[in-house]
């Protein structure tokens, strides 16, 4: 959450910025900024608005019934200015508070994703609170909505561009492809119902439609149970 603040408030740290936050005149600086932005600072109030910024993890236990809901929702029914609430927060709980902000339009990744340069993964990590729902549901969604309803690209080029054209671009030699002599990798899926479940609210649900997940030749999904397998640790060759 401490990128929401400019970076002259945030210089030195968090205990900087709390104390800041008690002199009256600086912190309506710092909301002024964030309101208005400043030159050469990236604003993700302004990218995304209060509508669009999601808490998905806080450690303080009492603010634990927030996590998943917006900073505008938070603030309607705490009756908070959301300013305020966002530098309360912060105050409190430092540099632990993640949040997800929504930056994107859909029409704009539908077009980027069909250049013959564009690959997909997911950066989403594993953590407490309420994850993004990419962790979950990533390369299910772009097989539900940009494969079968948004028809941007084919099951094949999709396909591609998360397995062989991935591998290629980061130098693994033996996989991505299926291949005599590669790494037995596969995911079988339905291709009618492979679908993303997970959502923001509830981030944590296992895709629709998957049948099973072999890595290298061990069948580490099967039936949409884990089997106990843990194999596939990847390791790049030399460029």
């Amino acid at each position: 959450m401490t990128a929401l603040i400019p970076p002259w408030a945030i210089e030195g740290g968090v205990k900087k910025l709390a104390l800041r936050l008690q002199n009256t005149t600086v912190k309506a600086k710092i909301i002024h900024d964030i309101k208005f932005g400043i030159p050469g600072w990236e604003n993700m109030f302004h990218n995304a608005g209060w509508e669009k910024i999601t808490i998905s993890e806080i450690p303080s236990i009492e603010n634990r019934d927030i996590e998943g809901q917006t900073v505008a929702e938070i603030a309607l029914r705490r009756k908070r200015d959301p300013f305020e609430l966002v530098l309360e927060l912060i105050k409190q709980d430092g540099n632990n508070i993640k949040i997800i902000s929504e930056t994107m339009h859909e029409d704009n990744v539908a077009q980027f994703i069909k250049q013959p340069f564009a690959m997909i993964g997911s950066d989403s990590g594993f953590s407490q609170g309420k994850p993004h729902p990419r962790l979950y549901g990533a390369f299910p969604r772009v097989i539900r909505r940009f494969v079968r309803q948004l028809k941007a690209l084919s099951m094949e080029e999709a396909i591609h561009t998360m397995s062989g054209m991935t591998a290629r671009r980061l130098n693994l030699q033996d996989t991505g492809l299926i291949k005599k002599g590669f790494r037995a990798d596969a995911v079988l899926f339905d291709p009618q119902t492979f679908s993303d479940t997970a959502t923001y609210q509830d981030p944590c649900r296992f895709p629709e439609g998957l049948h099973s997940v072999i890595v290298n030749g061990a069948i580490v999904i099967e039936d949409s149970a884990h089997t106990g397998a843990a194999t596939g640790i990847l390791r790049r060759g030399l460029a």
